[in-house]
């Protein structure tokens, strides 16, 4: 894999992990890797002495790696003081230590509790030209849309 999929693959995990209401399984792989290539640029880019456009591109392209890792960590750390009842095997080793202490917290300020509240999401999609070949069926026996074309 070159740096550019790499990249590529932080921001998709980054993307989906934005774009979804509970955590999703953490990207062991994929943030190692990118922890690994982000020293290993580091390295590069201080041996560089002289060439500053190839300096100035690699500074580029850390930042960016900086910036989608401590995003895609950020929104994960989010998600778990909501969702602290998530399953471990979803977390890192070291979300997996911030969890037992935000239930901790939880418990000493006396707010925890045993169960995660059943809140069903909708997602749905807005309709921007009626074309009058596409309809909406409520079906009642699941809260769920079905589209009839």
């Amino acid at each position: 894999m070159t740096n550019a999929d790499i990249l590529n693959e932080l921001i998709i995990i980054y993307r989906n992990e934005k774009n979804i209401k509970t955590l999703l399984p953490y990207q062991t792989s994929i943030i190692e890797t990118i922890y690994s290539l982000i020293q290993s640029q580091q390295t590069y880019l201080n041996a560089l002495k002289k060439n500053q456009i190839i300096k100035n591109i690699i500074e580029q392209e850390l930042d960016t790696a900086k910036y989608f890792l401590k995003e895609y960590l950020k929104i994960r750390i989010k998600k778990l003081q909501i969702y602290f009842l998530t399953s471990k095997d979803l977390l890192s080793s070291k979300e997996i230590i911030f969890q037992e202490k935000i239930v901790n917290l939880y418990k000493e300020k006396n707010i925890y509790v045993e169960s995660e509240y059943k809140n069903t999401e909708y997602v749905g999609f807005i309709c921007l030209k009626d074309i009058k070949q596409i309809f909406l069926d409520k079906n009642p026996c699941m809260n769920i849309f079905t589209i009839t074309i």
